[in-house]
């Protein structure tokens, strides 16, 4: 979508021109939202029945544009491309599915007050951080070994655990998963991984020691959700607690997984043509291979026959020679007849068989000795 810059004037022109529905299918925005830009800039909007006592032919009144407006001027709107999807709402995919979560799936998000059922990685990181609480901790905060990435102190442990299981039970309920590997906890949207892990975040507070002072750290009782993935998130209480950020939390993930699924998927398909380019180009290129060493050995055949025909008629020639000046000899007709036999030999179209030349490569006429 490509933003435009429209005068109010024009916007005035506009929705006295057509419906606000149809306009707004045009701005890729919600009817609603384009009557909220029009009261903003005091445009006056048609009256209920307007369009249709158009139809009809009927005469309709337009209400002039206010002059005495000392507002902006200008509005910046986003023009929808032909096949570019309409959302009636005007809300993004994140927003979009954080209202379907909290409006049809309010039983995944909801986080209970005491722990039920837990899921088999919840039951092993919770049994995990019960052991390790009886050791010493430097900065009030323990681990859960391997098993999960939640690393809080045993007053907001119960919090910690009922708001990962609820997020890994919500995961799979919707087709998704959760993995603990390599010490870490990677959510699987869409068969992207994302690592998550809970924390509980450290407050600072200063240690006097006489004349010196030094820094110490403890729990702050504030939990916080992050996840990784080329780029990271993190989420915390505040003004909300975390618990209500949940379905953020969660649209967040399967927002990004569902587009780094795409944007996988892009590159995989970008990858297998570049292959099939390059399976294509090295076929061809066999096959040039191919065609020029076949190009090749009818070159060397057609001179070796070409050579050949030259020492027949170089023989014949001699001894034409020979016996017009009456030299001819029983000698001159052996070495004739040797000429020609090895002119057969040489010859691709004969390939008379020579016992003393059994093992030259016809060709680079080279000896080649077996060892």
């Amino acid at each position: 979508m490509e933003k435009t810059t429209i005068t109010r004037q024009e916007l005035y022109d506009m929705v006295w021109k057509e419906p606000m529905t149809t306009l707004a299918k045009r701005y890729g925005i919600s009817d609603n939202g384009l009557r909220k830009i029009c009261i903003k800039l005091e445009i006056p909007l048609p009256k209920a029945g307007h369009w249709m006592m158009l139809k009809a032919g009927k005469k309709v009144k337009v209400a002039p544009l206010p002059s005495s407006f000392k507002g902006e001027q200008e509005v910046k709107l986003t023009v929808r491309q032909d096949g570019e999807a309409y959302d009636p709402t005007g809300l993004s995919a994140l927003a979009r599915l954080i209202r379907d979560l909290e409006d049809n799936h309010l039983d995944l998000i909801t986080i209970p007050e005491k722990l039920k059922s837990p899921d088999p990685l919840i039951l092993a990181a919770k049994e995990a951080f019960e052991r390790n609480r009886k050791d010493i901790s430097y900065n009030g905060l323990y681990s859960c070994d391997n098993k999960l990435s939640i690393n809080v102190s045993p007053a907001t442990a119960a919090r910690a655990f009922r708001f990962m299981d609820t997020l890994f039970k919500a995961l799979k309920a919707l087709g998704h998963d959760v993995i603990a590997e390599y010490q870490s906890t990677y959510a699987v949207v869409h068969g992207e991984r994302f690592e998550i892990g809970l924390r509980e975040k450290l407050s600072e507070y200063t240690v006097k020691h006489g004349s010196w002072d030094s820094k110490k750290y403890k729990p702050s009782g504030l939990l916080a959700f992050w996840y990784k993935n080329f780029g990271s998130r993190e989420w915390a209480d505040d003004k909300k607690p975390l618990e209500e950020r949940l379905s953020r939390i969660l649209a967040t993930l399967l927002v990004k997984g569902q587009t780094k699924h795409t944007e996988r998927l892009e590159r995989e398909r970008k990858q297998a043509e570049r292959d099939e380019r390059e399976r294509v180009y090295r076929e061809m290129e066999a096959r040039q291979e191919k065609e020029l060493e076949s190009l090749k050995h009818i070159l060397v055949e057609a001179e070796r026959w070409r050579q050949a025909k030259v020492m027949r008629d170089y023989a014949a020639e001699v001894e034409r020679t020979a016996r017009g000046n009456g030299t001819y000899n029983n000698q001159l007709g052996e070495w004739a007849a040797w000429v020609r036999k090895k002119a057969d030999w040489h010859d691709p179209q004969v390939k008379r068989h020579d016992d003393l030349l059994t093992e030259v490569d016809w060709d680079t006429l080279t000896l080649n000795r077996k060892s």
